[in-house]
């Protein structure tokens, strides 16, 4: 053995640190004490000689100095002690310690600019015990915990030091507690073990009174970072270039879904949830590992960045771990800051077999062990990633997994480790496991309170638990089968949320209860706007005539009647006279180009089309452009409402079923879509604001959206179902910030409507009136819509008209307008403003690309069921067949999800966080757009 020791010692250094590396790694994996090796070869030191830092200790110099003084670095550790102590040998054993380690003795300074570290040739620690004898049980217990936080916050000065602290405070005879607190810049967590250890061998034989016996010390941690800097040869260059290869293009940040928006600078500020996974399952976790070839710390990373996969969307996921650094058998014994990172990298793209993943994780952690020499500091230095103060470079999810400890010892006193939780965490998530002689794996989440509250993270390790018994029970199955949510979860996101079954009427259709309001208070005012007013009788009159007209003309039961007309007392009445001939109106945008409306008509087949005498030229060429046998019908708005025709009511000509109206919405092939309402869904959504709002016959409602919006619809009707009054405001005055101000006054209105870009607006006319804005004090609520609310926005109408709630609400045009409402009466508290929980009769669910359920938290597919769904597209089965799917939640045979294209997700309380488009449509006042569109109309363009 002594031949191949020295044959070993008198190899080239790069040679022989790479077969000590191996020798050492295999070791380790069968569990053999580690042999007895030589030191390196290493040129002389002076202990005072300044030394330059390892790569580590560079980047904990450098952050020390952006920000002096700071505790982020602080190690602390507490142990427990029973028995019998003698405070001198303790005492007399740590400045041995001390005495044996330079690093303990060491204090960081800049020389030449450059920081270096010097070792101090002496250091005395005193150990002189604080009593807390005096105090009750409880209170010990208390000052001790608070010790233990003084100390951890209790920063270190790295230019003077010590950098290790000691503390010892006695509860009782035979009962201490010591506390020792390093910087990380001298220590890791493996030192803390090396500490304890050797402190035990000095406390023993001191109190023996015996000479203490530990082996020579080969080197010291600044020969360590002399050789780490010095080292450039081809492994470290064949590592460098393993590393550059295996990062290139890696993602940059893991986007989990975060609580709260992530800061622009981290403040580390963390806390710990326990984690606890039973023996059985562990040991299925490692049979699955030794059938695959794969240790237990790979099936759980595949497990974990399952996890990470299905929360992110990300096929690449990045994890970090830690490796000891102590590749040399010869640095074991040191104290200092050995530790290194790696960054497993992995492939979870094309929905690979459970085993299929476990075979890239065991590729991935194989090759970073086996290229682990090279310093993360190194690495990303190396690599130039993105920087940001808000983030960790290449990786931000850490995965630790250890090997059963055994219980420290110190002479015969029983040491017991004292958990302490820093408050603190390094990145934005850390699963940390140890074996335990039971069987299982216990540990923690430590997490940054930055990002993530408690529920979220207890949520995660749910789903992590729930992964690792599927992986066990199916590995050949696809990971996106492989269930995240318990069964409670489940039922909470597809039953709990959704219990909105709600008893309204809807066997009659809209005009019918409103003929019904009429009979009850004719008199009462109806519709109002700039140049007109209806009562309830005359509206009901005006509306009975056209539909009369309508039916003399020619017009069908769920038939289309296009209707290009100024918005007013008018344009309402026409939309009751059409309901009530059994027919659906199609509102045409006056704004709109002859192109535009001529694509409109075609893609309708609408067999008439009501105009006002005013638009009748522009009906004209928008005609022009269509073959003269597929034009519609042209009757005068006029004419109609005025014709010499009964002004009675008619039997009804349209069930619950039939069509209400069909609104046009841009289509990303460059063709518009008519999505199809029937009067059922309508009205559903007109019974949803009743009840959300508590409409009743003193309410006005400011009717402002344009007639092709879908938000017109219950602006127009939603008074009229209560004997309340719809004030219609024109263009002039809806877009208008200070006009819309003063006619909200004026009018005495109580609910009114606004895209939030319009609604910042409002507010800074507000704020430019000062003390003379008006008070809106019969406004009742604000509704935001068709548009993400933004939460300064919100905060800023709440402070300025604290009694005025918001109501945010979401709904697409197919699903008959608003299928959610969010009440805010307070100014939001984050930047998160949710669209609220499903109005009544209406289902929501979140879905992942394969129709399942997400998790509470987690983003997806917004789909929609229920009373609201509307029928179609018109005369486009194909793209209907895409978004109106087969409901697989449904009792009921034929019911459909509307898929929305929105991705939101599941707050705890059962209201949806709107996350934006997964595909390229955008809002524009409210209005939908596809970029589509417009690149299919640019490329008509001649070049």
């Amino acid at each position: 053995m002594s031949d191949i020791r020295n044959r070993i010692a008198h190899l080239p250094p790069e040679k022989r640190e790479q077969l000590l590396r191996k020798m050492a790694e295999r070791q380790q994996a069968s569990g053999a004490p580690a042999l007895d090796l030589p030191p390196a070869p290493r040129p002389a030191r002076s202990a005072s000689e300044p030394s330059p830092l390892s790569f580590a200790q560079q980047r904990l110099w450098f952050l020390d100095r952006m920000e002096p003084g700071t505790t982020l670095f602080n190690l602390p550790a507490a142990f427990r002690l029973r028995g019998p102590l003698d405070v001198k040998a303790l005492g007399r054993a740590f400045n041995a310690l001390v005495e044996r380690h330079e690093s303990l003795r060491t204090r960081f300074m800049e020389q030449d600019g450059q920081p270096v570290q010097v070792a101090d040739p002496s250091l005395t620690l005193a150990l002189a015990p604080e009593d807390l004898t005096g105090l009750p049980l409880e209170q010990r217990e208390e000052q001790t915990r608070k010790r233990m936080a003084e100390e951890a916050r209790r920063p270190f000065d790295l230019t003077r030091g010590p950098l290790l602290r000691t503390r010892l405070l006695r509860l009782s005879p035979e009962e201490h507690v010591l506390l020792l607190t390093m910087h990380h810049i001298v220590s890791d967590g493996w030192s803390i073990e090396v500490l304890i250890r050797e402190v035990g061998v000095f406390y023993e034989a001191f109190v023996a009174g015996i000479t203490p016996v530990l082996p020579a010390m080969p080197l010291q941690y600044a020969d360590f970072a002399r050789q780490q800097q010095g080292r450039e040869g081809e492994t470290l260059r064949r590592q460098l270039d393993y590393w550059k290869a295996r990062l290139s293009g890696a993602p940059q940040v893991l986007e989990l879904p975060t609580d709260w928006p992530r800061p622009a600078v981290q403040t580390f500020q963390g806390a710990e949830l326990r984690v606890e996974l039973p023996a059985a399952l562990v040991e299925q976790l490692k049979a699955l590992g030794r059938r695959s070839g794969a240790t237990l710390y790979m099936v759980l990373l595949a497990a974990f960045q399952t996890v990470l996969h299905r929360y992110s969307g990300q096929d690449e996921v990045c994890v970090g771990t830690p490796s000891a650094g102590r590749s040399q058998a010869e640095l074991e014994g040191l104290i200092g800051f050995f530790l290194n990172t790696l960054v497993l990298r992995t492939d979870l793209s094309g929905d690979p077999t459970f085993l299929g993943l476990l075979g890239r994780v065991r590729e991935a952690a194989t090759g970073a062990f086996d290229n682990q020499d090279v310093p993360f500091e190194k690495l990303v230095e190396e690599l130039q990633p993105r920087r940001s103060l808000s983030y960790t470079p290449l990786f931000q999810v850490m995965l630790i997994l250890q090997k059963p400890q055994g219980r420290p010892q110190l002479g015969g006193l029983a040491l017991e480790a004292i958990k302490s939780t820093a408050g603190r965490s390094m990145f934005d998530l850390t699963l940390s496991l140890v074996e335990v002689e039971r069987g299982g794996l216990v540990g923690h989440v430590e997490y940054s309170t930055d990002l993530f509250e408690e529920a979220t993270i207890a949520r995660l390790t749910q789903h992590l638990r729930r992964v690792l018994e599927a992986a066990v029970a199916r590995p050949e199955a696809p990971l996106a089968s492989l269930p995240l949510m318990p069964e409670a979860e489940q039922r909470q996101v597809l039953l709990d949320f959704n219990r909105t079954d709600t008893d309204v009427p809807l066997d009659v259709c809209f005009h019918q209860l409103f003929e019904a309001q009429t009979d009850r208070a004719p008199d009462a005012v109806a519709v109002r706007d700039a140049s007109s007013s209806f009562s309830y009788r005359a509206l009901d009159a005006r509306s009975n005539r056209l539909a009369h007209h309508l039916v003399a003309s020619g017009v069908q039961a769920d038939s289309i009647v296009a209707l290009l007309a100024p918005r007013g007392c008018d344009f309402i009445a026409s939309n009751l006279g059409v309901l009530k001939a059994g027919a659906a109106w199609l509102p045409l945008d006056p704004l709109h180009p002859p192109q535009r409306l001529a694509q409109i008509l075609s893609l309708s087949r609408a067999p008439f089309v009501l105009v006002a005498d005013v638009f009748a030229p522009l009906l004209a060429s928008a005609l022009a452009l269509l073959p003269e046998d597929s034009r519609p019908r042209v009757l005068s708005l006029e004419a109609s409402l005025n014709a010499d025709v009964p002004s009675s009511r008619l039997s009804p000509r349209a069930s619950p079923s039939h069509l209400a109206y069909v609104i046009f919405t841009s289509g990303s092939t460059g063709t518009p879509k008519g999505a199809m309402v029937e009067q059922r869904g309508m009205l559903n959504h007109l019974h949803a604001k009743v009840l959300a709002l508590g409409l009743g016959p003193k309410d006005v409602v400011a009717q402002t959206a344009s007639q092709c919006f879908d938000i017109s619809v219950w602006q127009s009707f939603v008074a009229l179902l209560v004997g309340g009054q719809t004030l219609v405001l024109g263009d002039d005055v809806a877009h208008s910030p200070s006009a819309l101000l003063n006619a909200l006054e004026a009018h005495a209105v109580s609910i009114v409507e606004s895209v939030p870009s319009l609604l910042s607006a409002l507010l800074e006319e507000a704020d430019s009136r000062g003390s003379s804005r008006p008070a809106l004090s019969r406004l009742r609520f604000m509704l935001p819509t068709g548009e993400a609310l933004p939460a300064e926005t919100a905060r800023r109408w709440l402070l300025a008209w604290p009694s005025i709630p918001l109501v945010n609400a979401y709904g697409p045009t197919e699903c008959s307008d608003d299928v959610t409402h969010a009440f805010l009466s307070s100014p939001p508290a984050s930047s998160v403003v949710p669209i609220g929980r499903p109005v009544c009769n209406t289902r929501l669910y979140v879905l992942d690309s394969l129709l399942r359920p997400c998790p509470l938290g987690i983003p997806g597919e917004l789909f929609v069921a229920g009373t609201g769904v509307g029928r179609g597209y018109l005369f486009d089965s194909s793209r209907t067949a895409v978004s109106f799917i087969p409901d697989p939640f449904a009792s009921s045979p034929g019911a459909r999800l509307y898929r929305t294209g929105d991705r939101v997700r599941w707050l705890p309380d059962g209201s949806l966080d709107f996350l934006g488009r997964i595909d390229f449509q955008v809002k524009l006042r409210g209005f939908r757009i596809e970029l589509g569109e417009i690149e299919a109309s640019l490329r008509q363009l001649p070049a």
